[in-house]
């Protein structure tokens, strides 16, 4: 599959998991052997949203998981027996190779991550550890969401050496790229509608985020406050939450209001 023919199908794709199986052809076109992507910022729904039926755990060649509420791992062609002990000892908390990508716009290769920062002793430890799993080298890349949904792509050549050019980087960095923003979007649409707002709704939530007290609301959109409070209440039912601010970090979290929302006027 070529870059062209992946994001002409991404476009088409109703969920992550279509997505993922175009990522992983487009991979193996690219003689890449193994594949994940960490994603940052959604919710505990984002399981759901990744694949059908969903897993948190090991399925088929794949694995899933959702290691917090709001972070979540998928990984292909990787030993076995290193992601058992990758999700089971948490060592993605102390990986230093997705961590140095999310303070770097540009693609680097797992084996320069001790000459590219300084790393913590537990991230020194944790390099020599992965060593006897032969995970082989790989390129890492970091790519950016929507408030703040970020994540980290990881392509890893297997045992073949590494003979990735530059041109070659800047094709994965800007696949990797599209392809997160198109998983945040369908995350989004799957999240609006089961949480499915109504417009007065999603109108008075959008003047909260902008510190607008309900009386004001109530003012601006001609309504009594009664009703504009019965109105935030449905929408606390909605989002599961319990207070105002929960509610608009949660709303904006799941893009049902832009994060510039919250900018006073």
């Amino acid at each position: 599959m070529t870059k062209d023919e992946l994001l002409a199908a991404a476009t088409s794709a109703t969920q992550v998991s279509e997505l993922w199986t175009l990522m992983l052809d487009y991979a193996e076109t690219q003689r890449i052997a193994r594949v994940s992507y960490h994603h940052h910022g959604f919710d505990e729904k984002w399981g759901a949203a990744a694949a059908n039926p969903t897993t948190l755990r090991r399925a088929m060649d794949d694995v899933i998981v959702s290691a917090t509420p709001r972070f979540h791992i998928i990984a292909h062609g990787f030993p076995r027996e290193w992601v058992d002990i990758y999700v089971d000892d948490h060592l993605y908390e102390i990986d230093p190779i997705p961590a140095l990508a999310q303070r770097r716009a540009v693609p680097f290769l797992w084996s320069e991550v001790a000459e590219l920062t300084r790393l913590a002793e537990e991230q020194a430890a944790f390099l020599e550890r992965s060593m006897p799993a032969r995970v082989g080298d790989g390129v890492a890349i970091q790519v950016f969401g929507p408030n703040m949904r970020h994540g980290y792509v990881g392509m890893g050549f297997g045992d073949r050496p590494r003979d990735v050019t530059a041109p070659q980087l800047a094709e994965y960095q800007l696949v990797s790229q599209l392809m997160h923003l198109r998983a945040c979007r369908l995350i989004e649409e799957r999240n609006r509608s089961e949480i499915a707002l109504s417009a007065r709704e999603t109108e008075v939530l959008g003047w909260m985020a902008r510190g607008k007290s309900k009386t004001v609301i109530a003012d601006i959109l001609g309504l009594s406050p009664h009703t504009v409070d019965t109105l935030v209440r449905r929408i606390f039912r909605k989002l599961e939450v319990f207070d105002r601010t929960a509610a608009i970090l949660k709303a904006i979290n799941l893009g049902l209001v832009p994060a510039m929302s919250t900018v006073g006027d």
